[in-house]
């Protein structure tokens, strides 16, 4: 789940995003968004499981500052990254984790910071990506990591998007778990938690 949360939700706030524009117009628009808020749904299928495992909540992005992952059910979790640390808890008592132990979250939480802010740099760097689009209203991006670690876990990063709104993300993995997160934007965007307020004064 800790690795999960750092995927959270890329690309969320796309404006004016029409059939034929270049990753580079998507990169201008994404750079405009301060603050992206808004609800997810994440369903996973491990293929070990009957079940899938699903959970939801709300999620906060601020610009190259904070990326905050709500988990409301089936249970409370709340995991924070900034742009020192991350910091795991529940019901806003969170705690500094080392970031040794959470190396990977850290990576891919920052990976979908970098996203939000318009910096496309890196992400080139670490993935092929593959851009498709069937009307103006419909797009879809395939990211395929060419490296390690991405490689090593993901086979395929998709997200989908429609009227300028990313609305799903699939994260397929090397050894067959699938992931899919649901993304409703808030307009306006919902309150910043008080916590949250406090860890980027502190910052």
């Amino acid at each position: 789940m800790h690795r999960l949360i750092g995927y959270l939700l890329a690309l969320c706030c796309i404006s004016s995003l029409a059939y034929g524009e270049t990753l580079e117009n998507i990169q201008h628009a994404l750079a405009k968004q301060s603050l992206v808020t808004g609800h997810f749904e994440q369903t996973r299928n491990i293929p070990a499981l009957s079940r899938p495992l699903k959970s939801s909540g709300q999620f906060y992005i601020v610009k190259n500052r904070a990326l905050l992952w709500d988990q409301q059910q089936p249970f409370a979790q709340q995991s924070l990254l900034t742009e020192s640390a991350i910091y795991q808890g529940q019901n806003g008592q969170l705690s500094q984790r080392d970031t040794g132990s959470a190396q990977m979250s850290q990576y891919f939480s920052q990976l979908l910071v970098d996203i939000f802010s318009g910096d496309f740099t890196g992400l080139s760097e670490q993935f092929d990506i593959e851009q498709t689009a069937t009307t103006t209203a419909n797009w879809q991006l395939n990211l395929s990591p060419q490296q390690a670690p991405l490689k090593q876990i993901f086979s395929q990063i998709s997200l989908r998007g429609k009227q300028g709104v990313v609305e799903h993300i699939r994260l397929v993995e090397q050894r067959g778990d699938q992931t899919d997160i649901v993304l409703r934007m808030a307009t306006p965007a919902l309150p910043l938690p008080t916590f949250l307020k406090q860890v980027l004064v502190s910052d």
